[in-house]
């Protein structure tokens, strides 16, 4: 429950692979890659081993260009595609597809990817880094660049077959980025993850086929639409801002579909959504200093939601978020703290405990605490995305509408600009 607003991009990041006389082989059209997630760390009712499992998403091989691997496929309610691309592998869903520059799509000399991750792992010690350049419309389908490594520890023989074990990583900034443990297959990819909280199993079909890259002569060889000079984002005062995790973010609908932008339109004003998937109270209180910076006059807050995947305690969370509102009080700042308690009846036993950090809330008088904020949203599947954890565009709709009228008067007093 990603992306840095801002971001720095240098040249160095995309690292070119040597060249190589020995054949690459790639997955042809037709494969297959279904993965199956399951959350490990959970217990419901009280139970031990007690899992919550995803439905399963499938990625296919939709066509081939010589030999290049093209992706496409459903990935937690998203369709899209992912090309390995000259400069890193780049990720687009279906109404971002004519947004991508076309020389973002030159493919590669050699081939390294297949979908997302590392295809031929380096060997013992290197390690292997890649771009990943993301389009989707959450983002209003502006570019966010993040990097994929990958770090060989051993090669193992499993059920027969050369297996190389390392360590993954996708990083999109300090406060965006995720690790687990990976196992390779030379030709076919991951075929297994692993890390504390969850574990991917991939059941694969595929049939490989020799690479032989076609280079368009319409766009110029060389040219990197992802150098240069670092971007910066020009910051820009707001009156309403949305902070906290994935359910500001809008994780499960479009960027236009997250309840801040259904907010700011029911009020006729900007509410400036500064959420980001996965973020944890820690990690939001380090941002504190963003949000501050655009002089908000109201603050909607949703937090604590990934402490329980990360396994940071009740009292942790509490802690930060204490200091979170201490700050914005510091700052003349009102909070709006959207809490779980209207549908604990639903939530893990485990998210449940969690729910007794924001106690902290309910009792100061700069704070608004809406403990019903996700009631007929996150109780209703109806309005909850594919993924099974999200809302999607009807259930953010009702979030704005549920803020709108438990907070129409002070919404409504607050001066436009």
């Amino acid at each position: 429950m990603k992306f840095i607003r801002k971001f720095v991009v240098f040249s160095g990041l995309f690292a070119s692979l040597s060249a190589s006389s020995t054949p690459v082989l790639v997955p042809g059209v037709g494969s297959v890659y279904e993965s199956t997630l399951t959350y490990k760390s959970f217990a419901v009712d009280g139970e031990t081993n007690t899992t919550i499992r995803r439905r399963s998403e499938t990625l296919t091989v939709s066509r081939s260009e010589k030999g290049r691997p093209v992706f496409a496929g459903e990935v937690f309610g998203y369709r899209g595609e992912i090309i390995e691309g000259a400069f890193g592998t780049v990720v687009y869903t279906d109404e971002c597809q004519s947004k991508v520059p076309q020389e973002a799509l030159l493919p590669p000399k050699i081939p390294n990817q297949c979908g997302w991750h590392v295809c031929n792992a380096p060997g013992i010690g290197s390690t292997f880094t890649r771009a990943i350049v993301v389009y989707a419309g959450l983002h209003s389908c502006k570019p966010k660049i993040g990097t994929y490594t990958f770090t060989t520890r051993e090669v193992k023989a499993i059920n027969g077959e050369k297996v190389t074990i390392g360590d993954a990583k996708v990083y999109f900034g300090t406060f965006a980025q995720t690790s687990w443990t990976s196992h390779i297959k030379d030709g076919v990819g991951e075929v297994y993850a692993v890390s504390p909280s969850r574990e991917t199993l991939y059941k694969t079909q595929v049939n490989l086929v020799p690479y032989a890259p076609v280079l368009p002569t319409t766009v110029a060889q060389g040219s990197n639409p992802f150098t240069g000079s670092a971007e910066k984002e020009v910051v820009k005062s707001c009156n309403l801002v949305a902070f906290g995790d994935s359910l500001t973010e809008g994780m499960g609908a479009t960027q236009a579909d997250s309840y801040p932008a259904k907010l700011g339109k029911l009020l006729g004003r900007e509410v400036c959504n500064m959420g980001v998937s996965g973020n944890t109270s820690d990690v939001l209180k380090a941002r504190l200093p963003d949000v501050i910076a655009r002089l908000p006059k109201v603050v909607f807050m949703t937090i604590g939601a990934n402490d329980v995947f990360q396994g940071i305690s009740k009292e942790a969370t509490a802690a930060n978020l204490t200091f979170i509102l201490d700050k914005f009080k510091e700052k003349g700042i009102f909070t709006v703290v959207l809490g779980f308690d209207g549908v604990a009846f639903v939530l893990p036993q485990h998210i449940r405990n969690m729910l007794g950090a924001y106690e902290v809330a309910q009792h100061r008088e700069d704070v608004i605490f809406l403990p019903n904020a996700f009631v007929g949203i996150l109780d209703n599947k109806l309005h909850i995305s594919s993924d099974g954890i999200h809302p999607n565009a009807l259930g953010y709709e009702l979030l704005a509408n549920k803020i709108m009228d438990q907070l129409f008067g002070l919404l409504r007093v607050l001066p436009s600009n």
